[in-house]
């Protein structure tokens, strides 16, 4: 692996957690706050937080397929 490649792969790692540790962030905050709401609201509250949560995963996770995917049928000057 070139120095090139090493330092670009740990730039696009750098990001990725940070985002990542961003996202963290705001659903702890999100819960947190969902915490202290009456208890009838409280559980509803949280399964959205958490649905949201789970659905942008899934969508992130299907937008890394997707992209993968396209980056082994273009080549080249097409990629």
């Amino acid at each position: 692996m070139s120095a090139d490649l090493t330092l670009q792969t740990f730039e696009i790692a750098s990001v990725v957690w940070r985002e990542s540790f961003e996202a963290l962030l705001v659903v702890g905050i999100l819960l947190t706050w969902s915490a202290r709401a009456a208890p009838a609201t409280r559980g509803r509250a949280t399964s959205w937080i958490l649905a949201g949560a789970g659905a942008g995963l899934a969508l992130a996770l299907m937008l890394a397929l997707i992209v993968s995917r396209a980056s082994d049928i273009l080549e080249g000057d097409g990629e």
